[in-house]
């Protein structure tokens, strides 16, 4: 998506440098075909983290009953689907807007963010297990198998890489 983003930027004030490797047209093809290619894998990486964000335990560390993570499973995906509509919404008017009123430039720019914040999404989900682990051993409240499943997930799960490679494939 970020490449999508720098490759507009370039067009707009840049082009007769870029006019050098490639034709506009050309450019524009290539960035027009990253940006939905980068939406649909970054929606494949949402839904996975969506499910990791449910936690096994409670904060005193007492596994929480499978129905009711399952309700929470169902929370988060609706969540994520209403994130993205009123997102994408967001996204268009304030796009249209800036497009309008300032420059394409400043569109561009200001859409360099959902990279950023994405990358940001995916770091702090790797911190939260590690601090809520960390918390629970505080608290002496888990033992030691738990806190290895706090910490890494369940160990019996691991990526399915047919389904990862079809969802990168069909995108």
């Amino acid at each position: 998506m970020a490449l999508s983003l720098w490759i507009m930027i370039g067009l707009t004030i840049y082009e007769a440098q870029m006019v050098r490797f490639f034709a506009p047209e050309t450019r524009y093809v290539i960035a027009s075909l990253l940006s939905p290619v980068s939406f649909v894998l970054q929606d494949v990486v949402a839904d996975a983290m969506s499910v990791e964000s449910v936690p096994s335990y409670t904060a005193e560390g007492v596994p929480i009953p499978e129905a009711e993570i399952k309700r929470m499973y169902i929370t988060m995906q609706t969540l994520g689907r209403i994130a993205i509509i009123g997102g994408s919404a967001m996204v268009t008017g304030i796009g249209g807007w800036l497009a309008k009123t300032l420059f394409y430039l400043v569109m561009y720019e200001v859409g360099l963010c959902i990279p950023a914040i994405s990358v940001l999404g995916v770091i702090f989900g790797q911190i939260n297990p590690i601090i809520r682990c960390l918390s629970l051993i505080r608290k002496d409240a888990v033992d030691t198998g738990s806190q290895v499943e706090l910490h890494l997930g369940n160990p019996s799960l691991y990526p399915n890489w047919y389904i990862l490679g079809g969802s990168a494939f069909s995108s």
